[in-house]
C-alpha cells in the first residue's frame, strides 16, 4: 500500500515542482498552428509520472528484472520524449527510441505476441519467427496511436486510465501479479488528470503530458497487453486488447489511410482527427472528450463481455473490422458533409 501512495503523492509533487521550473526554462506548449490551446502550458506530465513511477518501484520490498527492463525501456523514451516537446527532434529519433523500447520488451525481457487466436475460423494464428517483428510492430503503433490521441485536454490520458481499468479487472480477476503494476498507473495518472482535465473548477488544462507522457503510457499499455493476452495463463485474446483500445486505433488507422488517399504522407500532421470533427461542428472540448470516452468505455466493455461470454475469437475480430470500417466511413462522411456546408455558407454570405 505504502508504494501505491508514494505513487499518488509524488506524481503531485513532481507535478508541483516541475510546473514552475517547465516555465523557466521554456518546456512548454505554445499556441500555433494546429495548437489552439490558450496560453503556455508546461509539458511535463509524463516526466512527473515516470518520476511517481520510479519512486513507487523503490519503495517495493523487491523488484524483478522484468520491472527493471520496463523501467530502464521507460526512461529512454521519457528522455527522448522531453528532448522533442523542449524542441522538435528528428522523427528518426523518435522512432529509434520506440525501437530501442520496443526490442529490450520483446528480445530482452522475451514478453512477444506470439498466437493471435482463432481470427479467421481455422485455427490459432501463430507467428513463430516472426513473433518478434510482429511484437516490435504493435509496440510501435500503440506509443504513436496514443501520441496522436493527445490532441485535446485530457484525451490521452483519460483513453489511457479506461484501458489500464479494464486490465486491472481482467488481471485482479484472474490473479495474475502484474495486477499491482497495472495499478500503479491508474494511481500516478489521477493527479496528472487532475490538473489535465478542463474540470475541477478549471477552463483549461495547467498541464499536458506531452510526447515523453504519451510515449511512457504508450509502451506501458503496450507491455500489459502483450503480457495478459499471450501464455496459458493468458487472461484476455489479442483481439480483446483491440476492443479495449479501440478508440486510438480507430482514429489512427482512419487518419493515416484518409492520408494515403488524398496521396500525402500517413504521418503528416493535421486535424482531421476524430476529436477535431466534433469541435468543427461546434462541440466543446468538454464534450468532446466526454463523448469519446463513453464510446472508448463502451469499446473496452464490449470486448471484456465477447471474452467472458466465450463469444469465438473470429466473431470478435470481424466485429471490431466492421466497426473499424464504420469508424472510417462515418469520419470521411462527417468531414464532407461540414465541408459543404461551410460552402454553402460561404456562398450565402
Amino acid at each position: 500500500m505504502h508504494s501505491y501512495l508514494m505513487a499518488f503523492v509524488g506524481a503531485f509533487v513532481a507535478l508541483w515542482f516541475l510546473i514552475p521550473f517547465a516555465r523557466r526554462i521554456g518546456l512548454v506548449d505554445k499556441p500555433a498552428g494546429r495548437k489552439k490551446h490558450t496560453g503556455e502550458i508546461p509539458l511535463i506530465g509524463g516526466v512527473a509520472m515516470c518520476i511517481a513511477y520510479i519512486l513507487a518501484v523503490l519503495t517495493m520490498p523487491e523488484t524483478t528484472a522484468d520491472v527493471r527492463s520496463f523501467l530502464f525501456a521507460s526512461i529512454v523514451l521519457v528522455g527522448i520524449g522531453v528532448l522533442d516537446d523542449y524542441q522538435e527532434t528528428a522523427v528518426r529519433m523518435r522512432f529509434a527510441a520506440q525501437l530501442l523500447a520496443a526490442l529490450i520488451m520483446t528480445a530482452t525481457a522475451g514478453h512477444v505476441i506470439s498466437n493471435l487466436g482463432n481470427l479467421l475460423n481455422n485455427g490459432d494464428i501463430l507467428l513463430g519467427d516472426w513473433a518478434i517483428p510482429f511484437s516490435v510492430f504493435a509496440v510501435i503503433g500503440v506509443i504513436n496511436a496514443l501520441n496522436m490521441a493527445d490532441g485535446i485536454d485530457g484525451l490521452a490520458g483519460s483513453v489511457s486510465l479506461v484501458s489500464f481499468v479494464a486490465m486491472y479487472y481482467l488481471a485482479v480477476e484472474a490473479g495474475r501479479p502484474e495486477a499491482s503494476m497495472i495499478l500503479l498507473f491508474i494511481v500516478i495518472l489521477l493527479p496528472f488528470l487532475f490538473l489535465n482535465l478542463p474540470f475541477f473548477g478549471k477552463a483549461r488544462a495547467c498541464v499536458f503530458m506531452g510526447d515523453a507522457g504519451s510515449m511512457f503510457l504508450g509502451f506501458a499499455l503496450a507491455w500489459y497487453f502483450t503480457v495478459l493476452c499471450q501464455g496459458p495463463d493468458a487472461v484476455m485474446s489479442p483481439v480483446t486488447a483491440l476492443y479495449i483500445f479501440a478508440i486510438p486505433l480507430f482514429d489512427t488507422v482512419s487518419i493515416m489511410f484518409r492520408r494515403m488517399l488524398k496521396g500525402h504522407s500517413p504521418f503528416r500532421p493535421d486535424r482531421d482527427h476524430f476529436h477535431h470533427v466534433f469541435q468543427a461542428a461546434g462541440y466543446s472540448n468538454r464534450k468532446t472528450l466526454g463523448i469519446i470516452i463513453i464510446a472508448q468505455i463502451i469499446m473496452a466493455f464490449i470486448g471484456i463481455v465477447g471474452y467472458k461470454a466465450g463469444i469465438p475469437t473470429w466473431i470478435m475480430f470481424w466485429t471490431y473490422i466492421g466497426l473499424l470500417g464504420l469508424f472510417f466511413w462515418a469520419l470521411k462522411r462527417a468531414w464532407y458533409v461540414m465541408r459543404v456546408l461551410r460552402q454553402i455558407g460561404g456562398g450565402a454570405s
